[in-house]
């Protein structure tokens, strides 16, 4: 295998992985969400459905372009490659690739229901306080994933560099 192959291959077991976990969150809000409706209370819950949704979209989009995204984990590679095999540099770069998009992945709804959740509950001040705090861990993790996955080939030079050593 080709390693824009394995790349593609490790965003689309992942994509899998985003729908998956999306559709087992639904699955545990939709009782949350009848049973309001049940008792015809003031409460809409329905934003908690939108933030599942958001797993689900983004494993969608990821299947939809991992060809795009395993050429920008691999952008030198030409067209032709005589061997099949692949270095261990090689499939370090692809898996911390895939953990930074598990990153971005896992912080993007938890983005979204935080916002949701500091528009629905502003005029609690010591709620919102706390939700923006929360908000201080979620962005930490997305810059962390687009690092990860941005600049997975200089860590693992790095990290080969210090084991060397």
């Amino acid at each position: 295998m080709k390693k824009r192959e394995i790349a593609c291959l490790g965003i689309r077991f992942l994509s899998i992985y985003m729908i998956l976990q999306g559709i087992i969150v639904t699955a545990n809000v939709v009782p949350l969400l009848i049973s309001t409706i049940s008792q015809k209370t003031n409460e809409n819950h329905s934003y908690y459905f939108f933030s599942c949704l958001i797993i689900i979209v983004f494993g969608v989009i990821l299947w939809l372009v991992s060809d795009q995204l395993s050429a920008i984990i691999f952008k030198e590679e030409a067209h032709f490659e005589g061997g099949l095999g692949t270095t261990t540099k090689e499939l370090q770069t692809v898996l911390f690739s895939l953990l930074g998009l598990f990153f971005l992945g896992n912080s993007l709804p938890k983005l979204v229901t935080i916002l949701i959740n500091i528009y629905v509950m502003h005029e609690t001040p010591n709620m919102t306080l706390n939700l923006i705090s929360g908000l201080a861990g979620v962005i930490t993790e997305i810059v962390l994933g687009l690092v990860i996955f941005l600049k997975a080939h200089s860590l693992v030079s790095f990290l080969n560099t210090t084991k060397e050593e």
